[in-house]
């Protein structure tokens, strides 16, 4: 089964010449014996560097 993929609508151009222009977000599960844990990460673009994280 492959995962439905949302709409690519930055075309991998990461650069943001704004506030607020781009911000990038990624869900990752992990796999630890029985228990899966998932990782949710925003990046901010334009200083390049991650605002958040949780991990559940």
């Amino acid at each position: 089964m492959q995962p439905e993929h949302g709409a690519n609508l930055i075309q991998r151009d990461f650069q943001a010449t704004k506030p607020n222009q781009k911000w990038v977000m990624d869900i990752t599960y992990i796999q630890y014996g029985s228990t899966v844990k998932y990782l949710s990460t925003i990046i901010l673009s334009l200083i390049k560097c991650m605002i958040t994280n949780k991990f559940h």
